[in-house]
């Protein structure tokens, strides 16, 4: 009978464990198919811009409020720099990234200040406004109503990010989806650049 038990017991535990390093080797798996979309994206987005460049002066664009009237530029929004991030309706990616840069953000003294989230279109604004105030996500939305971006600067890709400086020139960018550690990183950036003020932007 022991020895009924002990082997029952032994099965189980190799089961277990299998199930483990099942669940490992799949997880691994996934984190490099998820490398490799982001690779993509970033291949797609750094071959198909046009006139944004890293260094230079960001686009100086202009954005709507939901259900607002009238414009105002990135520099107007964002006189000290920020970041940047751009999303499209249907793209599942892109709320994760916002609901990763907004915990990231919220937790490094309050950077959520610095942050603006715009939609490539109405449509997607319209849809990531809803999904920001069902998860409770206190960023900034903003719309590109005339596509400026899409349009005349061919941002194809979306999830992407533009982190801008404080003279309003182009740190980086990047596309593909990003975790909460990879947009804390970002943040950090951000702050170091700024000698550690995140005062509001206007």
């Amino acid at each position: 009978m022991r020895a009924v038990l002990g082997g029952i017991a032994v099965l189980f535990v190799a089961s277990v464990a299998g199930i483990f390093v099942g669940r490992a080797i799949a997880e691994k798996q996934l984190h490099g198919t998820r490398l490799e979309q982001r690779a993509s994206v970033q291949l797609r987005l750094e071959s198909d811009i046009r006139g944004i460049v890293r260094g230079s002066v960001f686009p100086d664009i202009p954005l709507w409020e939901p259900g607002g009237d009238n414009p105002r530029t990135v520099s107007e929004i964002l006189p000290n720099g920020g970041i940047l991030p751009l999303v499209s309706s249907g793209c599942e990616d892109c709320i994760d990234d916002v609901r990763a840069l907004y915990h990231a953000s919220k937790s490094i003294e309050e950077s959520a200040a610095r942050v603006i989230v715009v939609g490539n279109n109405v449509e997607s604004t319209v849809q990531l406004e809803q999904a920001m105030k069902a998860d409770e996500i206190r960023l900034s939305l903003y719309c590109d109503v005339t596509q400026v971006l899409h349009r005349d600067h061919h941002v194809l890709s979306t999830p992407c990010y533009f982190w801008i400086g404080e003279d309003g020139a182009l740190n980086d960018f990047g596309g593909g989806k990003r975790s909460v550690e990879e947009f804390e990183d970002l943040v950090e950036k951000l702050q170091r650049a700024n000698g550690g003020n995140d005062g509001e932007n206007g």
